[in-house]
């Protein structure tokens, strides 16, 4: 009980020797690049197939955007990008670099998704020549990242640092001591943070994962016990927050960004406190489909000229009857 929502993320960035970084590639350059990852991928049978970003539309890269698939990297780089994603395990080309291995594990299982991570690419540097140097390791497009090429990431649900009023000293101590961390989607409102940390070539991968466990693990525990703190002195409030939450959701018509942010996090909040009224899993569901460039598909989906708070409030009822419907 009051265990907090998180996800664990491991990423590998590798460069193919022989050919410009992202930055500098033309186009029938990245396209070569691109032929001989795809290639590789088919080769080791992993499900799926890659997409290529110059093929969508505007508002289809900004649906993949918010789902979390590709990045602001691969936007950028749209005309040479493509993107295969499948079941925690996603493949970007000619992003940030001219692969990226990315793998997803629920709960605290860094080491597990870095396995993963390191599995497909001990298989790929057997059919690809990834552009090594003796003195500074594997080579990025950015310096400062050469050696490992591995960035360790943890997205964790901190409702009770915001309760507690500790948030701010805690990102300035995460801050001086290395790490990273932001907002899922650029919102605080949703309390939910990537922290993450990559040291290139200061450290090897086992060094990383070691140091950035123990501190997810310290983190994790923290969070853990303000719950437990906060619902036993102020159980009333604990509730509060969850049910008007879970009120805003069932009967709430007109919803803004703001607002169901919120809602969501409180929502996750009460979840972690013993109410179950919905699956943690169809709670973290609300959070795309209440976004931007989710509601305007829905919207053409509908012919509909109303506003898009007012779409949102339907979308959230039509996501939860699919949820019943489901059981």
């Amino acid at each position: 009980m009051c265990n907090p929502f998180v996800l664990s993320k491991v990423e590998i960035s590798r460069n193919l020797s022989d050919y410009f970084f992202v930055n500098k590639l033309e186009v029938e350059e990245a396209r070569s690049i691109a032929k001989k990852i795809e290639k590789a991928v088919k080769e080791m049978e992993v499900d799926g197939y890659f997409h290529s970003l110059s093929s969508m539309g505007g508002v289809e890269q900004k649906l993949w955007q918010e789902k979390g698939i590709i990045d602001n990297a691969m936007e950028k780089n749209w005309r040479i990008s493509s993107v295969l994603h499948n079941q925690g395990l996603t493949l970007k080309i000619n992003g940030k670099d001219h692969l990226t291995i990315e793998t997803l594990e629920e709960g605290l299982k860094i080491r597990q998704a870095f396995e993963k991570a390191y599995e497909i690419e001990d298989q790929m540097d057997h059919k690809l020549d990834f552009a090594f140097d003796p003195k500074y390791g594997y080579l990025q497009t950015n310096p400062s990242r050469a050696g490992t090429g591995l960035k360790l990431s943890c997205f964790l649900h901190l409702k009770a640092f915001r309760i507690k009023k500790v948030l701010k000293k805690f990102r300035d101590s995460m801050l001086r001591l290395g790490y990273h961390m932001e907002p899922l989607w650029g919102d605080d409102r949703l309390d939910i943070y990537e922290i993450s940390y990559e040291k290139g070539y200061l450290e090897t991968e086992e060094e990383s994962l070691e140091k950035f466990e123990a501190t997810i693990d310290r983190i994790f525990k923290n969070e853990r016990d303000l719950r437990r703190d906060e619902y036993k002195n102020y159980p009333e409030k604990s509730k509060d927050r969850y049910f008007r939450a879970l009120g805003i959701i069932r009967y709430g018509r007109i919803i803004n960004e703001g607002e169901i942010f919120e809602a969501i996090s409180n929502l996750l909040y009460g979840y972690s406190l013993g109410f179950h009224d919905l699956k943690e899993s169809e709670i973290l569901a609300l959070i795309p489909i209440c976004q931007k460039y989710h509601l305007l598909e829905y919207k053409n989906k509908l012919h509909s000229s109303r506003p898009i708070e007012y779409l949102r409030g339907d979308r959230i009822r039509t996501h939860l009857k699919e949820v019943n419907n489901g059981d």
